[in-house]
């Protein structure tokens, strides 16, 4: 598939993209016989559609379980925590849609606020302050909101 699907899209469906992906593959082994490997060239949502694929084509590569746990920052940070303790940073999850989400912050200034999953380091912030957390998290949400509906006014 194309980096103008894959990457450059505004938006789209992931399960349309993981059956046009399945299209591409019967098309492939119609034509030439086989498929011997699928590889990912960009982050989400390849990153995800790689193993799926190969299971279903009973070829190698990580489980989807292992690529979130990777890919998704919090869940990483428990796997880290569980092998390294010692050398993890502390962290914790909040819910920025919560009424109130500085009160289930459990760090002291400052840190950093990210989002459990992004590439570029696109919507991370240095927070050093409660003004900062909150414009951080009014921009943070949205942003989340506009690229979730496209007809969201910014």
């Amino acid at each position: 598939m194309d980096v103008k699907t894959l990457v450059e899209a505004e938006s789209f469906s992931f399960n349309d993209l993981l059956d046009k992906a399945r299209q591409e593959l019967k098309q492939t082994v119609d034509s030439v016989g086989s498929v011997d490997a699928i590889i990912a060239h960009w982050d989400f949502p390849t990153s995800v559609m790689v193993p799926i694929l190969c299971k279903e084509n009973n070829l190698p590569a990580p489980p989807l379980e292992s690529v979130l746990k990777c890919e998704h920052k919090y869940w990483s940070r428990l796997e880290q925590k569980k092998v390294i303790p010692e050398l993890v940073p502390d962290f914790c999850s909040i819910d920025p849609f919560a009424s109130d989400p500085l009160a289930q912050v459990t760090l002291e200034y400052p840190f950093w606020l990210k989002p459990v999953k992004a590439f570029s380091s696109q919507l991370g912030f240095k927070i050093e302050n409660e003004e900062q957390f909150h414009a951080a998290i009014k921009r943070r949400v949205r942003r989340f909101v506009n690229s979730a509906n496209p007809s969201t006014k910014r």
